[in-house]
């Protein structure tokens, strides 16, 4: 037995004396059943492109003057409409503005009165010391996550002017798994417990080891979904929410909203302000390691389960297996366990290596997507749907449902978006605007696609498309039933 392995089961995964821990004779070698197509094709028309830059997102300003933002990697903003095309000059450029920026903008998100205050935030990297005192300083540190609050002193102008400051560090002790995405929940009214409150996406801090135990740790912010108020506090650059539910827990860091996350990069709400929008529920894009990648629902106080699930799988590291030195995933033993909820979809490495986004479709463009989940991988930039209709993370591992896989028409050629980028990696998210609408953003080439709807016949006029609407209804239960 590996040290570290020692170490995981003496620390935190030690079963009581009378355990009889059941080690499987082998890791399930295909968790998932192969994806079908969806019959559903949509055409990626060319929107923007980002000269010589890695785009990371493209989201609705939300001020009513119906812009986007785009924001990417190496530091620059920039707005557009929903017309597209040529970008001009950079709203912000972070590299020479923010002192200690390190690249890796990772997140951008718009206050819900950015149109009186001016207001927005932006996640990323930062040297370690050049700012305030970090979280988790403890750990030891290659860099710091920054979240940094900008005030425009005109929120209609074209390039940002005006101040920033910092309002929360974290000490980062590896470049791996980091900070994700930055969010507030559009459906939060003013005046309600959620109105004004950041929701940040924090990975485990490292893709080894030695950072397994951080997703069932309560002391620390890494696997998690932290939840602030920007407004400072007594000393600090921003506030604890009261009815985070972790406060006032002993040896539990306050800002912790949800827990028992790998590489969360991407949330998403089912808008209330858009059609179907219901009880605007939130989405978790979670990165899974050597197996399974998911999508959850948030819940307050949530524990998904990683380091000892991966999807609805258990890892070798849960103790009901018994600790080993088989890496896979394994069939639950001795059923679900309490208190850890489930993925509402999920797909395994054969049919893709990281899942970039995943959101409720409410727009108008393609109706046959309507009220579904449409997710993207990062690296073969494959577009998933699946029909989660009613389901919400829970106890039941069985109430998941399998992604079909849209076709895609690029360049007025059927193909793969990776075979019509020319490239090996898409490094592939999905972003909308007001009305719902999808965009698909890739890093090759710092190419955007805007998602519209394109018909395709089938035999004896019944359109592919029929078939496959009726065939994402039988997508469920770990997608083992699938299409005919």
């Amino acid at each position: 037995m590996r040290p570290w392995t020692m170490l995981l089961a003496a620390v935190t995964f030690a079963l009581p004396a009378a355990a009889q821990p059941v080690v499987p004779a082998s890791p399930v070698a295909d968790p998932m059943p192969a994806i079908a197509p969806a019959g559903i094709s949509v055409r990626l028309v060319p929107f923007a492109t980002v000269p010589q830059g890695a785009p990371q997102l493209i989201q609705p300003v939300g001020d009513g003057s119906q812009r986007l933002a785009i924001h990417e990697t190496d530091g620059r903003i920039f707005l557009t409409t929903p017309a597209g095309g040529a970008l001009g000059a950079p709203y912000l450029n972070l590299d020479g503005t923010a002192p200690g920026f390190l690249g890796g903008l990772m997140g951008v998100a718009f206050a819900p009165d950015f149109a009186s205050t001016g207001r927005f935030y932006t996640g990323s990297y930062g040297s370690s010391g050049s700012g305030i005192a970090p979280l988790a300083s403890s750990f030891g540190t290659e860099n710091d996550m920054v979240v940094t609050e900008w005030t425009a002193s005109d929120p209609t102008a074209a390039v940002f002017t005006g101040t920033y400051r910092e309002v929360l560090r974290v000490a980062q002790p590896s470049w791996g798994h980091a900070i994700g995405m930055l969010a507030f929940n559009p459906n939060a009214a003013p005046g309600s417990a959620d109105h004004g409150k950041l929701y940040i996406s924090m990975g485990d801090a490292g893709d080894n080891q030695s950072y397994l135990l951080n997703g069932q740790t309560l002391s620390n912010p890494y696997g998690k979904v932290l939840r602030i108020d920007p407004t400072p506090g007594v000393g600090t650059g921003f506030t604890e929410p009261a009815d985070n539910p972790f406060v006032g827990e002993p040896g539990a860091e306050a800002t912790i909203w949800a827990h028992g996350l790998r590489n969360p990069q991407y949330l998403s709400w089912l808008r209330d302000s858009l059609p179907g929008g219901g009880a605007g529920t939130m989405f978790i894009a979670d990165i899974g390691e050597g197996d399974i990648e998911e999508v959850n629902t948030g819940v307050a106080g949530g524990n998904y389960g990683w380091s000892i699930r991966e999807g609805t799988f258990a890892t070798w590291r849960d103790p009901a297996l018994g600790i080993g030195d088989v890496m896979g995933v394994f069939e639950l033993a001795g059923g679900p366990e309490a208190g850890l909820r489930y993925p509402v979809a999920q797909y395994d490495h054969d049919e893709g290596r990281a899942i970039g986004s995943a959101l409720i479709y409410q727009g108008t463009a393609v109706p046959g997507l309507a009220g579904r989940l449409v997710a993207t991988d990062i690296v073969n930039g494959r577009l998933f749907v699946a029909d989660v209709d009613g389901l919400v993370s829970d106890d039941d591992p069985d109430g998941v449902a399998g992604f079909a896989e849209l076709t895609t028409i690029v360049n007025g050629i059927q193909q793969p978006l990776l075979a019509a980028l020319g490239t090996t990696r898409a490094d592939a998210r999905l972003g909308t605007d007001d009305a719902g609408n999808l965009y698909v953003v890739t890093k090759a080439g710092g190419q955007i696609f805007r998602v519209e709807a394109q018909a395709v016949p089938g035999p004896g006029g019944l359109g592919v498309f029929a078939v496959g609407v009726l065939g994402l209804a039988l997508v469920r239960k770990k997608g083992r039933v699938f299409f005919f």
